[in-house]
């Protein structure tokens, strides 16, 4: 579907669970930007509306990238299997989760957004080790057990 690929659902798994620690650690960068006193409530809309506008762009963007473009990506699925490469590619995410639970973890004050994304950071890793590093292919016991 969409020009789809067999590598295309495992690509869209990485982008998906490498795209939201790097929004998190953009979040921990930009949590002690001074807030400007003179600001009205309405100036709010424009950058939520650009950053959702970003996002989408760039779930787009990556979706393409997996779809159309995944004769260009490296091979990480032997058919069912685990390629050598995707220890890589999970590790990687992996470390990605690791610096933007410490980046957020590092900016005090926390508030309980802080808190609960934190929460979600540590459930994520344990979501990408459960699926992807510590099983050997597709629907296997670590990768059910990723997703329950």
């Amino acid at each position: 579907m969409l020009g789809a690929g067999p590598q295309t659902t495992a690509w869209l798994y990485f982008f998906w669970h490498g795209g939201f620690p790097l929004f998190v650690a953009a979040y921990a960068l930009l949590k002690d930007r001074p807030h400007q006193a003179g600001r009205a409530r309405t100036g709010v809309v424009t950058p939520v509306l650009f950053g959702a506008a970003l996002a989408l762009a760039a779930a787009v963007a990556l979706m393409l990238i997996a779809t159309l473009g995944h004769n260009a990506l490296p091979e990480i699925m032997l058919g069912d299997a685990d390629a050598s490469t995707n220890v890589f590619v999970a590790s990687g995410t992996w470390l990605l989760i690791l610096v933007a639970l410490v980046a957020l973890g590092r900016r005090r004050p926390h508030s309980v957004l802080d808190l609960w994304v934190m929460i979600v950071l540590c459930a994520w890793m344990f979501d990408v080790a459960l699926a992807s590093v510590l099983n050997h292919g597709r629907y296997d016991l670590g990768w059910y057990a990723g997703r329950i």
